[in-house]
């Protein structure tokens, strides 16, 4: 890994095959042991910035990552990590991971409120209340993320067809 990890203060989510590549799954990464498992990873900052670990370093997965999650481009960070797969399989492996954060981080403001995920929506950096002027920026979100269980599945908000890396 080209990026230090911070367990305690940072949201580290992975991905990984559950059954070859028929099924992925999403896992909360709290130590180094959890890393050899997973194909890529987000990171997500107190600053709401986010970092991508994953063996592609190309802008389409850093527009995927961003587009899921409602945030600047600039905002993503690259970094190569010798465990992710090629190609097709690598874009929908980190577009199914960053919808998983999107929903993640949608739920925990929504438990934050104490309202439906539903009344929330995630855009330009922050989860809103629909019907308040209410906000989080993303990283204020961490410590709640950590406590909820990870959602098992998430709308993607755009799809990628034929996209080759």
């Amino acid at each position: 890994m080209n990026t230090a990890l911070n367990f305690e203060d940072d949201l580290i989510l992975g991905i990984r095959n559950k059954t070859g590549f028929q099924q992925l799954e999403v896992i909360k990464i709290n130590a180094h042991k959890d890393c050899s498992s997973v194909l890529a990873m987000l990171v997500l900052k107190h600053d709401s910035r986010v970092d991508l670990l994953c063996r592609q370093n190309h802008s389409i997965l850093a527009k995927l990552v961003a587009q899921e999650l409602g945030i600047s481009q600039h905002q993503v960070g690259m970094h190569l990590s010798s465990q992710c797969i090629n190609g097709a399989k690598c874009c929908q492996a980190i577009q199914f991971l960053s919808a998983i954060t999107r929903c993640l981080l949608t739920r925990s403001a929504a438990h934050i409120w104490n309202i439906s995920p539903a009344e929330c929506t995630l855009r330009a950096g922050k989860v809103r209340q629909l019907s308040k002027d209410f906000s989080f920026e993303l990283g204020e979100l961490i410590g709640m993320a950590k406590e909820l269980d990870i959602p098992q599945h998430a709308e993607l908000r755009y799809q990628f067809e034929g996209l080759e890396i």
